[in-house]
């Protein structure tokens, strides 16, 4: 296989350890997936189709950049491995895995802007597996750091997330100062959406 006889090439021949090849394989794994998240900005396919195959790898990637608290290594791979599951309706493997990041604190100190990207995906993927209390509660946690991170979208995205967790529980009269808020960012970002 070719991602295999890649990743060989670049392991020494004296390395035999299984902590040093699972963390050569798990950084192998976190540059691939960014690029491969990167190429799937113009056609998700080539994504789709490559972790259909390496998913298991991916997932044991993951694991190991978490066991080393490679926040790094995790912030490489997440927004293909985001992609991948929500492409293919696996939420619940995203919300496991990416649930286990958020716990690993010292992932958390050492990138911050990590926790709040998995703040606002597991936000939206517990709106997509019908759970609105906790699409709320993630993003409700997500709004204070979107907010002083000064990046318009990550606040939209909190904002929405609210609003329709709480639309979707019946609440229009609340959800709508945060679609109001989200509409005046939006528009003051140039959105016409």
């Amino acid at each position: 296989h070719p991602l295999i006889a890649t990743w060989a090439a670049a392991v020494p021949p004296a390395s035999t350890d299984g902590a040093t090849t699972a963390l050569r394989h798990a950084e192998y794994f976190a540059g691939w997936l960014e690029a491969l998240a990167r190429d799937a900005a113009q056609d998700a396919r080539g994504l789709t189709d490559a972790l259909a195959l390496e998913f298991a790898n991916a997932e044991r990637a993951w694991d190991t950049a978490l066991r080393h608290e490679r926040a790094d290594w995790l912030a490489a791979m997440r927004p293909a491995l985001v992609r991948y599951t929500e492409l293919q309706g696996r939420w619940r493997d995203a919300c496991t895995m990416l649930g286990a990041a958020l716990a690993c604190d010292a992932a958390m100190r050492a990138l911050p802007a990590l926790r709040l990207e998995l703040l606002l995906n597991l936000s939206t993927l517990h709106y997509r597996l019908g759970d609105p209390h906790q699409c709320e509660a993630l993003a409700r946690a997500a709004l204070v750091p979107a907010r002083s991170a000064g990046v318009p979208a990550k606040l939209i995205g909190a904002l929405n997330n609210i609003g329709l967790a709480l639309l979707n529980r019946g609440e229009a009269g609340q959800a709508l100062p945060f679609f109001s808020e989200a509409a005046e960012r939006a528009r003051d970002c140039g959105e016409r959406r």
